[in-house]
């Protein structure tokens, strides 16, 4: 009898933001790409065609295999964990299987058995308390685990786990074979600007950490499943793939829209870059997770907004193997650049989720993106700071902010959240004002969190703001300009 077999890396963004080394979440995340996609098919006893298996589908963070026999999905099971254990320190891989029969058994009742099966063992981790040291050793300081290196290519008492992190991503600057994926993704003569992260901690600049995640997935997935449950053994091959399609339909999307949001980030750089250089140009930008429809980068701070709603625009013109148009939604967390990644990526999370939930309560399939400023500590959720912080002084029922946005492109009717455009129409305006006099409208700030009074007060002393600013600031209950000015250090609008 053959067998089913899964794989999944448990708490991805623990192992790879856990460090504060932009290098190593690189490393991180193209050690976790290796070992779910490329591992496998080498030579060797890892080899899963020797064992008898094959990758019969890939999507939402798992990987799903058939072998001719449960004996030989046991043996690649024990064979290759134990590599992963040996090898890539820190990293929790889950597999587990389950007998099939593809004459008699019908593969949608298999695989939910297969998922229950891995949340189980999940959920179980015998090994979640260990004891990590003994108290006489050196302590990396990335990891907290103990230290395997006083010196490794360049770095001081390093930790297995972080060395592997460091390989990984020093083999991707030197254009390894295997682990050019990122670099892949550049336009003709470009490159990830070198030292990102130590650049702009020089320069005591902001960065945007942005995460962006598809809506709808699950719901789609499952329409492909109903499709198929009164369906017999005789359809097993038929909706493996349907699932295969659409799981390579929507990585093929997001990766696409990231190469043109690449391209086009270029040439809004290099229109007041230096010319006649023949040196690759440098895009500030780094992707860090690009997983199906679960993707990451990290960018100077003036860029995070304006990549993210590129990105969104791009995937909309794209279509799945079901026909339907791709949306999803942004987050972006504007940072100091020295502030944890790992807080920031949280921050992130919550902003993505934030403008999935205004989606969902409004009932509008779209694409929206959601972000914040923070200069210092975040010691709140979003939900918290917005409650306590992001409302006048003289009424709390009145917000001073009209995040999340959505994109009006991907939303035929009108939209009763507020539109990316209106956003862009206030930041023209606060910059015109700026120009006269940057002072007084970093003041206005102050003016509309004190009230709807106090801001009319403002307006009357500053005539030539109120001419420019909209007749009514607080419209619908929130200020139309308190976004637009909140950034107004931190966004450069991109043309395309």
């Amino acid at each position: 009898m053959g067998a089913l077999m899964v794989m999944e890396v448990s708490k991805k963004q623990h192992y790879i933001f856990k460090s504060r080394k932009l290098k190593d979440h690189i490393g991180a995340s193209l050690i976790i790409r290796y070992i779910t996609e490329e591992l496998f098919e080498k030579e060797g006893s890892l080899n899963i065609s020797a064992l008898g298996g094959l990758l019969v589908f890939k999507g939402g963070g798992k990987s799903l295999f058939s072998f001719n026999s449960t004996e030989q999905a046991e043996t690649f099971i024990e064979a290759y964990s134990k590599h992963v254990l040996q090898v890539y320190p820190g990293i929790e891989l889950f597999m587990s299987c389950v007998d099939y029969d593809e004459k008699q058994d019908f593969i949608i009742h298999k695989i939910d058995a297969l998922f229950e099966k891995l949340s189980l063992k999940k959920s179980y981790r015998r090994f979640a308390f260990s004891q990590v040291d003994y108290g006489v050793n050196r302590v990396c300081k990335e990891s907290k685990m103990p230290a395997n290196y006083l010196k490794y290519m360049g770095r001081e008492i390093v930790s297995a786990e972080i060395a592997k992190k460091i390989e990984f991503a020093q083999k991707m600057e030197s254009d390894h074979e295997s682990l050019n994926f990122f670099n892949r993704l550049l336009p003709e003569h470009c490159q990830y600007k070198s030292q990102l992260q130590d650049r702009i901690d020089s320069m005591k600049k902001m960065i945007a950490v942005v995460h962006i995640d598809g809506n709808n997935m699950g719901q789609r997935v499952l329409e492909i499943k109903k499709r198929f449950e009164n369906s017999d053994s005789q359809s097993n091959k038929t909706y493996l793939n349907e699932l295969n399609q659409f799981s390579t339909s929507v990585e093929g999307a997001y990766i696409s829209a990231f190469k043109e949001m690449l391209e086009l980030l270029k040439l809004n750089l290099k229109e007041s870059a230096q010319k006649g250089t023949d040196e690759k140009f440098e895009l500030p930008i780094r992707p860090l997770i690009l997983a199906g429809d679960d993707i990451c980068f990290i960018t100077e701070g003036d860029y995070g907004i304006e990549c993210s709603r590129i990105f969104l625009e791009k995937l909309y013109q794209k279509k799945d193997s079901t026909g339907g148009n791709l949306t999803a939604c942004a987050g972006i967390a504007i940072i100091k650049a020295k502030y944890p990644f790992f807080r920031g990526y949280e921050l992130a999370e919550q902003l993505c989720k934030n403008a999935k939930k205004s989606l969902a309560i409004h009932k509008i399939d779209a694409s929206a993106l959601d972000w914040h400023v923070s200069f210092g500590e975040i010691s709140k959720s979003i939900w918290e700071i917005r409650e306590l912080e992001y409302v006048t002084d003289e009424d709390k029922t009145i917000k001073l902010n009209q995040r999340p946005y959505v994109l009006s492109n991907t939303e035929t009717v009108e939209s009763i959240m507020t539109k990316y455009e209106s956003f862009i129409e206030s930041k023209r305006t606060v910059d015109y004002v700026t120009r006269t006099s940057r002072n007084t409208i970093k003041s206005l700030r102050n003016a509309l969190k004190t009230g709807t009074n106090a801001t009319k007060d403002y307006f009357e002393i500053y005539h030539v703001i109120k001419d420019k600013m909209m007749a009514d600031e607080f419209i619908d209950g929130a200020s139309r300009s308190f976004d637009a000015i909140e950034v107004m250090d931190f966004f450069k609008l991109l043309e395309g």
